[in-house]
């Protein structure tokens, strides 16, 4: 790819200025930028690493497969790296990554990135800091997945949902969810007709409103926070 793409994409990953010009021009022969169309496969759960992959557009959602069911491990969007642990561990991945939309990624060739990890402090430390950070987020998922029911997880996601994401057309009342409901269920550990019961549900309780598939207004909000707090 061309210096100057790669320089941008070093840049928003805080490298600016980090290598070497031997090692610039290394990473920019085996580098490439690779688009995805929405649900196809980048890699699946015990493949060999292909590189270290950056998200330059779109969402891809890293899931794995168990008893027919799919649980969101997390979501990467612009911006964010993915495929550290294979490409450090030697090890196959252990989850399999899918376009959430059309996407395009940066992916730096396996060989390249170990050898800038051995040699280049300053890329070694930023790969090490993603990767607690990425440990955190997954703690927070599994204690929003395993605490409480189902109906309690769906009503604190819809009270955060609508604290984010309410639309000034709608004079701040609805709001999207910014998922399918298959990809809302997934995150909140559940299954999709699960999800659509509890969305009944509530919406015969006179708790919310729902507009499409994707925008809701919450129409008891009180009455929505104490569920999530149960």
């Amino acid at each position: 790819m061309s210096q100057d793409a790669l320089d941008h994409w070093l840049e928003a990953l805080g490298l600016e200025g980090a290598l070497t010009t031997e090692q610039h021009s290394e990473l920019a022969r085996h580098s490439a930028l690779r688009d995805y169309r929405r649900a196809q496969v980048l890699w699946t759960a015990g493949s060999e690493s292909k590189g270290l992959y950056v998200v330059t557009r779109g969402r891809i959602r890293v899931l794995r497969s168990r008893k027919g069911r799919q649980h969101l491990i997390h979501v990467r969007e612009v911006g964010a790296t993915m495929g550290e642990v294979p490409l450090f561990d030697g090890r196959p991945y252990p989850a399999t990554a899918i376009a959430a939309t059309d996407a395009q990624c940066l992916v730096l060739s396996a060989a390249s990135v170990r050898g800038l990890a051995s040699d280049n402090g300053v890329f070694a430390a930023l790969f090490m800091e993603r990767l607690s950070t990425r440990v955190r987020t997954l703690v927070d998922r599994l204690e929003r997945q395993t605490l409480g029911d189902g109906r309690s997880r769906l009503a604190a996601s819809l009270v955060g949902a609508s604290a984010v994401g309410t639309s000034a057309e709608s004079g701040g009342a609805d709001f999207d969810i910014g998922m399918t409901q298959e990809e809302w269920a997934e995150d909140l550990g559940t299954v999709r007709e699960v999800l659509a019961r509890e969305l009944r549900a509530m919406k015969d309780d006179g708790l919310i409103e729902q507009m499409d598939r994707r925008r809701f207004r919450l129409l008891r909000e009180d009455a929505l926070e104490e569920i999530a707090g149960a």
